[in-house]
């Protein structure tokens, strides 16, 4: 989140200049699991309600789009690189966890990730739900996943989550 903060800092700099006070950043992705090896991805990033990037992944075949020339061709290529090699580890993070808690196919994880970025503060947050139902939810001035329903599963994946500062503090 701290990337989304440093590459959104100088673009928000610059429209507070002209009298906007804060701005929202939202990521929302949507995996659908058939099974432990066929996933599928659909994802959009908006700024302000505007669509800024688009994601979609079916059969492997990874489609990223961004909508507004926000970063370098460079910058752009290194984020693409860096969003694949998170939807990997999303979806093997998903498969171990399904495996461990014996959680039954198919399986739709959505999440909702973003921060408000105003004059004085940053307000990040990052929710989850799983099968539509609230999962589990991201402090983020803890930095501390917390289950949302208490099940074996939802405590079992908010204890795995907070053990790694790839799921908290790198978040």
């Amino acid at each position: 989140m701290l990337v989304l903060q440093i590459f959104l800092l100088p673009w928000a700099l610059r429209c507070w200049a002209y009298g906007v006070d804060s701005h929202v950043f939202t990521i929302t992705q949507l995996a659908c699991f058939l099974n432990s090896t066929s996933v599928e991805f659909v994802g959009n990033a908006t700024l302000d309600g505007t669509l800024t990037h688009s994601l979609e992944s079916h059969n492997g075949q990874f489609n990223v789009s961004q909508m507004w020339p926000l970063e370098t061709p460079d910058a752009w290529e290194q984020r693409q690189s860096k969003l694949q090699d998170y939807l990997n580890n999303f979806k093997l993070l998903v498969n171990l966890l399904a495996n461990e808690k014996a959680v039954s196919y198919p399986l739709h994880v959505h999440g909702t990730k973003g921060c408000q970025l105003s004059k004085n503060d940053t307000n990040r947050f990052y929710e989850i739900l799983l099968n539509g139902t609230k999962f589990l939810t991201f402090h983020a001035t803890r930095n501390l996943w917390m289950p949302l329903q208490g099940t074996s599963a939802a405590n079992y994946t908010s204890q795995k989550l907070n053990e790694f500062n790839q799921t908290t503090t790198n978040l």
